[in-house]
């Protein structure tokens, strides 16, 4: 048996002796055990480990092929129309589901030679549920918020094209958004939900093919990245300090 799975074992066996005294906090007094004996990187391995062995990778389509996909038609967008006074880097990192692995390495290459005064990120993660949202902030442990003037441009941006933006959502988990913005950098998050359920559509299940890709709220994904950096190139950010 693998260290952490003693860990874990004896972590249960201290929450048992707590829940028999304190029947009604069972699942808060096992929480705190677990906290004790494990990082956060180690609980979400493991859990993360238990889920793979259990069924097979899914397609993926709209988590995240939307993304790349989003990347490629900003890059078409800037070909046909370009724009001045800005540098704009389109990046695809990849290995975000393995604790965002491509952008530590990004940010391990090129977060030197990026001033955090005079960088922004936009981070484009699973566009092609029902309608596009701006997460407010996100974080497994510590919930970390995104800049609210980034937002706000954001929305703006997407009431002049006319694309429904969602607000008001926060994210339990990690996006690779969640590694510049802890390195100090201006950042926002795009991503996508159902009305109805506040979730990415088909989230990591084997539905997540093509066919149930919304398209158009990928193109809308992409018009509102152009807008975002338009605006940028025309001097919205606020002056560093």
């Amino acid at each position: 048996m693998s260290t952490l799975g003693k860990r874990l074992i004896g972590a249960a066996k201290e929450a048992r002796v707590m829940t028999q005294q304190n029947g009604d906090e069972r699942y808060a007094e096992f929480e705190r055990a677990l906290t004790d004996v494990l990082t956060e990187r180690e609980y979400v391995l493991e859990r993360r480990t238990r889920l793979a062995r259990a069924r097979a990778v899914v397609p993926g389509a709209n988590d995240n092929l939307t993304g790349a996909v989003t990347v490629l038609g900003i890059a078409q967008a800037l070909a046909e129309r370009p724009v001045e006074g800005i540098r704009v880097l389109l990046v695809s990192t990849g290995s975000e589901e393995s604790f965002m692995e491509g952008m530590h390495g990004f940010a391990r290459r090129h977060f030197p030679a990026l001033p955090t005064a005079h960088t922004r990120f936009v981070c484009i993660d699973t566009v092609g549920s029902e309608q596009l949202i701006v997460l407010e902030s996100e974080g497994m442990l510590v919930m970390r918020p995104y800049p609210e003037w980034f937002k706000s441009l954001l929305a703006e941006c997407a009431e002049a094209e006319g694309i429904e933006l969602r607000r008001g959502l926060k994210f339990r988990n990690a996006t690779d958004g969640l590694i510049s913005l802890r390195g100090g950098y201006d950042s926002l998050m795009i991503g996508s939900v159902n009305r109805d359920t506040k979730l990415p559509a088909n989230y990591h299940w084997p539905t997540d093919t093509a066919d149930n890709v919304i398209f158009e709220t990928v193109d809308d994904a992409v018009r509102l990245c152009e807008a975002v950096i338009r605006r940028l190139a025309a001097g919205a950010a606020p002056a560093p300090g």
